[in-house]
Parts: structure tokens; sequence; C-alpha cells
């Protein structure tokens, strides 16, 4: 994949992301239920096209070490109102996940938590509304949708977000290392694709 490293300030990212666990109490989340017929190019990269994300914690000889692997997509504001991401999930080893608005930064890469939620990945790949608080979107403002999962410490806990087959939006990935909770290393790198994220 065709990978850019930005510098990230990593102790931020792991801080907004318990920011988020606070946040986004008193969210919903569903699954989208649809009776029109199922794309096979969209099922085949549901299944095979998929971005992880990810957070475990275990023993080392030194204490611990816990990772935590975040996807996030930066978005346009077209000067509308939201209040719902729509994403396409399927779970791995937990079906939880979080899901919100973040702004941007001057080196461009999520900042603060703007608006936020939860919600249950499905057993097999399909579409979950988060409900957030509504927020509006400032026109040719840009933002970023931001994914992580809870954090529960000795538990390893994962999620997978569905690539979309035709968007022209290109995702990034960071993961963080920590050593004992501290020192914590990681680069946001662009990827070649795009995850399924709509928001209404």
């Amino acid at each position: 994949m065709f990978k850019i490293n930005l510098q990230a300030t990593t102790a931020f990212v792991v801080a907004a992301s318990l920011s988020f666990l606070a946040a986004q109490s008193g969210a919903q989340a569903r699954p989208i239920t649809s009776h029109a017929p199922r794309d096979r190019n969209d099922e085949f990269l549901c299944t095979y096209g998929q971005f992880r994300v990810y957070a475990s914690q275990f023993p080392n000889s030194g204490g611990e070490s816990s990772y935590f692997e975040y996807v996030a997509v930066p978005i346009a504001g077209r000067g509308q109102i939201v209040d719902d991401i729509t994403v396409k999930e399927a779970r791995q080893d937990s079906p939880q996940f979080l899901v919100g608005i973040y702004s941007d930064t001057a080196s461009h890469i999520p900042g603060n938590l703007i608006s936020g939620g939860h919600g249950r990945a499905p057993a097999r790949c399909a579409n979950v509304e988060v409900s957030i608080a509504p927020t509006k979107l400032e026109r040719g403002k840009t933002y970023w949708v931001e994914e992580g999962v809870r954090f529960f410490p000795k538990r390893k806990q994962a999620v997978y977000w569905a690539i979309a087959p035709h968007t022209t939006l290109r995702a990034y990935e960071i993961l963080v290392s920590c050593a004992n909770s501290i020192n914590c290393t990681g680069n946001w790198q662009e990827q070649s694709a795009g995850p399924y994220v709509r928001l209404k």
C-alpha cells in the first residue's frame, strides 16, 4: 500500500480515545437491514477488504505492553448538521467499537474529538448506524471520522471496518505501541483505499 508517514503525538491519541469513552455515553447504534439484492463486489470487499481496529495489552519482562490501532478518514464539511455516522463493520475479537468526528490539525491528522458514539459490530459484515450529538460541519473545512475499540486491561479487542468499493477517500492508520502505558510511539500512514462511511 502507498504510505506516507506523518508524525503524531501518540500520547494525545491515547488520551483522546479515553476522552471518547466519556463523551460517547448515551449514544446508540443499530445494524441496518436491507431487502436490496446483495452486491457481489461489495460482499467480496466486506469479506477480504477490511481495516483492522484493535487494542490489546499483555505482560512482558519489563511490565506490560499495550497496542492500539486506529483508522481515520478525512472528510470535507458541507455546511450540514449531522447526527448519525454509518459504517460497515464485522467483528473479530469483540463487537464493541467507537467512532466519532474529530477536528483537523496543522499536521493534517485527527485532532480533538467533536462528537462520537459507540456501536456493536455484527457477527457478519453489515452497516451499523451510530447516533451522535448533532454537529455542524462547516463548508470546506476538513474533519476526520476515526474509529477505535474499547480498551480493557489484559484483553484483546478488535473489529474490522470494511473498505468501500468506489470511494475516493483514503484511510489513514496508526499503530500505537506503549510500554507500561508510557513511551508511546506511532505514525499515521496513508492507505491506498478508504473505508465505508456515511454521515447524515
